[in-house]
């Protein structure tokens, strides 16, 4: 296990600058998952840390090594692909030794470490089958088992769930933290979905635009965002943003209420039923205000609602996030 350390790290194609001086510390045996939209800079920064990029300006460190010109097997990196790249000739066996072959262990050195992986795994009866005999999920285990086998300091997943289906990415997701918390190793993951990084992060890094939004524990970005990007990415439905006047605030520039946070009361603010969505163990009402402002709210209360409903609704005033005028969270 390693620590990583970002120091004033930038990275230009040509005179777009996607990567804009980013600092940051990652603690040896940290699970940090690096989260945003498209073009946020995520997979960039994770293939800096690897040595599949380099950076234009600033240094990356692993342990107590400047690793900035290394390449990337001189880094103690293993990094499982959102495409797997396991070697289609090759039996399972054969692909999860590859690593080892390489650096020339003994036969008995690799057999009993790639038993010790796949069974861990629990993939030890797929050992001789071809990457084409396997399932999506099965194949992402064996890439997985690949990475584990090398011993590496440090772990990087570039979106590797991203191929399989919503129930498979779900069990691998728990499995990824299972493993983690076997291994106690240093993980970096990168995905574009808030509920994978929310579910395995000890800390998350919000990218937007090349640069960081916030960095911390899921829940207190969820509770606690520092901007409007990093509230509104942040949970789905989105965080509902409204002129502060409906507060009552007479600082902010606006004002910001999650839809758990927002309920139907006797009496309150006028509002008008524009689509309901039926979730199973939720129902989201989006609603519009008398003031035009649209609001979504979870409401499994409500008796039969439906389209063109009146309603009054008021807001939990201790959960009301209050932003200035350049997108900065406001005390209180």
């Amino acid at each position: 296990m390693s620590s990583v350390r970002l120091e004033g790290i930038a990275k230009r194609f040509g005179s777009t600058e996607v990567i804009r001086g980013v600092d940051l510390d990652i603690k040896s045996g940290e699970f940090v998952v690096f989260v945003g939209a498209s073009g946020s800079g995520k997979s960039t920064l994770l293939r800096m840390i690897a040595g599949l990029e380099q950076p234009s300006e600033g240094q990356v460190f692993i342990g107590d090594s400047d690793v900035t010109d290394a390449p990337p097997s001189q880094r103690g990196v293993s990094m499982v692909f959102q495409s797997y790249a396991l070697y289609p000739h090759m039996t399972v066996r054969d692909n999860i030794a590859f690593g080892l072959k390489l650096k020339k262990a003994g036969k008995a050195a690799i057999e009993e470490a790639v038993t010790r992986v796949a069974t861990m795994l629990e993939i030890e009866g797929l050992l001789d089958r071809k990457p084409g005999q396997l399932s999506g999920g099965q194949r992402q285990r064996v890439a997985i088992a690949r990475a584990i086998v090398r011993e590496p300091d440090v772990f990087l997943f570039d979106e590797p769930l991203s191929n399989l289906d919503a129930a498979l990415r779900t069990r691998t997701r728990i499995e990824i933290k299972d493993l983690h918390r076997k291994l106690q190793a240093t993980m970096i993951y990168v995905t574009h979905d808030q509920i994978e990084a929310m579910s395995l992060a000890d800390r998350m890094v919000i990218l937007n635009g090349g640069h960081i939004e916030q960095v911390g524990p899921p829940a207190v970005l969820y509770h606690e965002p520092a901007t409007k990007y990093v509230a509104a990415f942040l949970g789905s439905p989105s965080m509902n943003f409204l002129p502060p006047e409906l507060a009552g605030s007479t600082e902010a520039a606006e004002i910001g209420i999650r839809p758990e946070d927002v309920r139907v009361a006797a009496s309150g603010l006028p509002a008008t039923i524009e689509e309901i969505e039926e979730l199973g163990e939720t129902r989201v009402i989006h609603a519009r205000l008398e003031s035009g402002d649209p609001v979504a709210l979870r409401d499994r209360d409500l008796a039969d609602p439906h389209i063109g409903q009146n309603l009054s609704l008021e807001f939990d005033r201790e959960r009301v996030h209050h932003f200035d005028a350049d997108g900065k969270r406001m005390p209180g």
